[in-house]
């Protein structure tokens, strides 16, 4: 239809009507080249999104792996815990602890060992909330109207 409309202007040598159908047709063009850019675009963020979630999720599994092994050292010390008397999940007097601390390695290496992995655990929670937070703004962000 176009091209019908072209050549009869220039036929008649109707050098606007052949102006404005060069200029829509180019304008056409643009225009589809803008929207497949944009699409582009929008594809490139929704990949790079999805990557940054399963990327998250994936050491979401090594931080409950690294629970797991702290659960496993708690239950293999609970032998000596209870030796001296003592529970997991009771609170108890700082120097009675101090004390079989002192008298016997076993315990001590166990206190150190749980304090480690508690602080490393503790920062790693921390950190993984912080992203958690960057990724759930991120995605509010990318599904914003």
């Amino acid at each position: 239809m176009i091209l019908a409309r072209l050549s009869k202007a220039f036929r008649e040598q109707n050098w606007f009507a052949v102006a404005l159908e060069f200029v829509i047709v180019i304008a056409g063009v643009v225009i589809g080249f803008q929207i497949t850019a944009w699409n582009t675009e929008r594809s490139d963020r929704d990949r790079e999104l999805s990557a940054t979630i399963q990327s998250y999720y994936a050491e979401y599994a090594d931080l409950q792996n690294n629970l797991g092994s702290f659960r496993d050292i708690r239950a293999a010390a609970l032998p000596v815990l209870y030796r001296h008397g003592f529970s997991l999940f009771s609170e108890h007097e700082l120097a009675p602890v101090l004390a079989a601390a002192r008298t016997d390695p076993e315990f001590m290496a166990y206190i150190r060992t749980a304090r480690e992995l508690a602080w490393g655990q503790i920062s790693i929670a921390m950190g993984r909330e912080a992203e958690a937070r960057a990724l759930l703004e991120q995605i509010d962000t990318e599904t914003a109207p």
